[in-house]
């Protein structure tokens, strides 16, 4: 019965819901009995430890947040203005607030996941442990796996029935994970596991005929080679667990003998199969000298340390570490055939040869000693990025520089034209000193040619952006190689779009030295002739440099000084007025240029 107020009246009457108000409660909880479910296996890496708390959501809690506020986000955390008691959380007649029971233990990793222990079931569950559901789905799949584990071991059979639940048989160094799957609506919809070695750093499963892809794991050449990715993933369950126990013996002496001499290979070797740079490295070896002993901080340490080693792992299971054929160096290829060794068709070729100048089957070596193996390696990767911006960036100076000369030499007819440069005789301009018509054809081609080379690299640089920050991952970088790979002509074509910046600013410096050339032939002269060969050997000695900086400035000076001396005759001493400004005599202008 609800109560409501009526016209000043107190009257109790049943107040019927609306079809808005019934959906904003929250759906009926329907138990669930353990014994319906099935523990599957999983392995560490597949665990949905980044993706649970999306997912998980106090319904109730939810849907009342919903009514007071609407709308009101599923999947957030409802808050509101908290009490705060006197002394609390201090009073010393009160103890510490304790979120464990009989059973289960409640540690907090460092990133700040919970997760619960349990001694007697040697068991870890980053579920919420003190429900009831999830306990007796836990229970359940004790009991499911001491069945299966008692056909294993057959002749280990349990003492009495108070040990149906030690799945483990008494083995101190078994550890069984326990991962329990809800759904929206917080009801449990599926159990995984996995169980932990840590006596032999291995994980393990129970099931008979159990393939790696039904695990979540890659494919693997021997059991050797297998075996070192299930060290791998022992090392991740230990990283995601690392409160309730310290680390393997000799687990810590032995990572910076790794450590060691990955940085003694990065530095002596420049194609070794190191994940990190030597700076990289320096800095994990200073972090691991501290050692945090068995007090709180231990977790840290062991978190630490377990992140470590699940890197050197993955690394060895990538370069068959320990096996036949193992891969020594970066370049090295074993899993497919060497992408160098592809032929990219006569046609590409020459179009790389003729107008793009080689250029491509250099940033196409590059790409295949990045991309070996279908796989990245995010040093190297990055190493690669950086040279081609580089590149792009300079030539877009470059071409900048020759737009502003092009600019400047198509300016060489307007100033003869117009009778702007004037000598001491005042003599008229002559009609034939006007720019001769190839001249102006290869100038503009040579500016149009500049401007695409500028607005390629820009687009490049800015379609790289992403790529070459400090938060691109391996599988970002792994996932745009094969994207490049997937395209037409593959890594080739992929070069050949790197190489177009470099191509459009050669031949803009060709045409606007054929230009040049040109307007000497032309308009013969004793002066221009010898100027104009003196500048095309400047510029072409400064391109060649690759020196941004030094080349605008030289590239700019000769290009002034070939304007200003393009209509002089055979005279030693005079004068220009351009712009009000007087310009001293001939042979300081060539001293300057």
């Amino acid at each position: 019965m609800a109560q409501s107020f009526t016209h000043g009246e107190l009257v109790s009457s049943p107040t019927e819901m609306t079809p808005a108000d019934r959906d904003l409660l929250p759906p009926p909880v329907v138990k669930q009995s353990h014994t319906d479910i099935s523990p599957l296996p999983v392995a560490p890496c597949k665990l949905a430890r980044y993706e649970r708390a999306d997912n998980q959501y106090d319904s109730a809690l939810c849907a009342q947040a919903r009514r007071l506020t609407p709308p009101h986000d599923a999947f957030s955390v409802p808050v509101a203005d908290h009490p705060i008691k006197p002394m609390m959380f201090c009073k010393p007649s009160e103890d510490q607030p304790d979120y464990s029971s009989q059973l289960w233990k409640r540690f907090i990793h460092p990133e700040g996941q919970v997760y619960y222990h349990s001694d007697d079931l040697q068991l870890v569950t980053d579920a919420d442990a003190t429900r009831e559901d999830v306990h007796q789905a836990i229970m359940g799949t004790c009991k499911e796996l001491r069945r299966q584990m008692n056909q294993i071991l057959a002749h280990q059979r349990p003492d009495s029935e108070t040990e149906e639940l030690l799945w483990h048989h008494h083995h101190e160094n078994w550890e069984l994970c326990v991962e329990v799957v809800f759904d929206t609506d917080n009801l449990i919809t599926g159990i995984s596991y996995y169980i932990a070695d840590w006596n032999r750093r291995c994980v393990m499963w129970l099931e008979e005929g159990l393939s790696g892809k039904a695990v979540g794991l890659e494919h693997h050449a021997c059991d050797e080679h297998l075996r070192q990715d299930l060290e791998g993933q022992f090392w991740k369950h230990v990283e995601y667990f690392s409160a309730h126990r310290p680390l393997p013996d000799g687990a810590y002496e032995e990572l910076k003998g790794i450590l060691v001499y990955a940085g003694t290979d990065r530095m002596t070797s420049t194609d070794s199969t190191a994940s990190f740079n030597a700076t990289d490295i320096r800095s994990f070896l200073q972090l691991l000298q501290v050692e945090c002993g068995d007090g709180p901080g231990q977790r840290y340490f062991t978190a630490t340390v377990a992140r470590h080693w699940h890197e050197a792992c993955d690394n060895r299971v990538h370069h068959l570490y320990g096996l036949p054929g193992a891969r020594l160096c970066r370049s090295q290829s074993r899993y497919y055939a060497p992408l160098a060794t592809d032929n990219p068709g006569l046609f590409m070729r020459t179009v790389a040869s003729v107008f793009l100048f080689n250029d491509p089957v250099r940033i196409y070596h590059k790409l295949c000693a990045t991309y070996v193996d279908r796989s990245v390696c995010i040093d190297h990767w990055r190493t690669f990025l950086k040279g081609v911006q580089e590149d792009w960036r300079s030539n877009s100076v470059i071409a900048t520089v020759m737009l502003a000369a092009n600019m400047g030499f198509l300016a060489i007819g307007q100033l003869g034209g117009t009778g702007s440069v004037k000598t001491s005789g005042d003599v008229n301009a002559d009609p034939s000193a006007q720019m001769p018509l190839p001249a102006q054809t290869l100038s503009a081609i040579s500016a149009l040619l500049s401007i695409g080379s500028i607005i390629s690299g820009m687009l490049l640089v800015r379609r790289h952006r992403e790529l070459d920050t400090p938060y691109c991952t391996a599988d970002q970088a792994g996932e745009y190689m094969s994207e490049c790979a997937r395209q037409f002509n593959g890594l080739f074509g992929a070069a050949m779009h790197f190489s177009t910046p470099f191509a459009l600013q050669l031949w803009c410096l060709i045409l606007f030295v054929g230009a040049m050339l040109t307007y000497s032939f032309f308009t013969p002269s004793f002066i221009i002739s010898p100027f104009i060969a003196f500048t095309v050997v400047r510029i072409d000695m400064d391109s060649a440099t690759g020196v941004g900086g030094e080349i605008a400035s030289n590239v700019r000076g000769s290009a002034s000084a070939f304007i200003l001396l393009a209509r002089l005759d055979d005279v030693d001493t005079y004068s220009f007025e351009i712009s009000g400004s007087s310009v001293p005599a001939v042979h300081e202008r060539y001293e300057r240029s």
